[in-house]
């Protein structure tokens, strides 16, 4: 999709980057760098995935916690960032600290339904994580939810 306004050309498009996410990358340019991109010859394609930050998350736990505990704990942290991510800037705050807490609920019945894994290091591991998120999105209070909500 192509939009113009004002000399510019928003262009919206789904870049796999942006596609992992569940996103559209939203371009703004000048009508010239506009009409040279669209002559341009592809890019190559990747030889590596884009890297995630859920991924490197809890990256400690790689080959001491089930692989697929590890995938559905990161996937909760997904979740709970593309939420955020959707969230417009003046409801974070408020929205955010219910998506923080939705966070740690999931992450207790993970736990409650894999044989209470999280001990003390996953604990750690998991707060250290969560803060990063509601950091990134600027939550305050984010470690007050999270210690009034974990059953770990």
């Amino acid at each position: 999709m192509e939009w113009q306004a004002g000399g510019r050309v928003l262009v919206c498009r789904a870049t796999k980057e942006a596609a992992a996410l569940g996103a559209l990358e939203l371009v703004d340019m000048k009508p010239d760098d506009h009409a040279a991109a669209k002559t341009a010859p592809a890019a190559a394609p990747r030889t590596k995935p884009p890297s995630h930050a859920e991924d490197e998350l809890l990256s400690s736990w790689e080959g001491e916690v089930d692989g697929r505990v590890l995938r559905l704990a990161r996937r909760i942290l997904a979740s709970t960032t593309t939420r955020l991510e959707k969230m417009a800037a003046a409801d974070r705050q408020r929205e955010g600290a219910a998506a923080i807490q939705s966070c740690v609920k999931e992450l207790n019945v993970l736990d409650a339904k894999n044989d209470n894994f999280i001990q003390t290091i996953e604990a750690e591991d998991l707060h250290a994580a969560i803060g990063v998120i509601a950091e990134r999105f600027g939550i305050q209070g984010w470690e007050e939810i999270v210690d009034r909500v974990r059953d770990w």
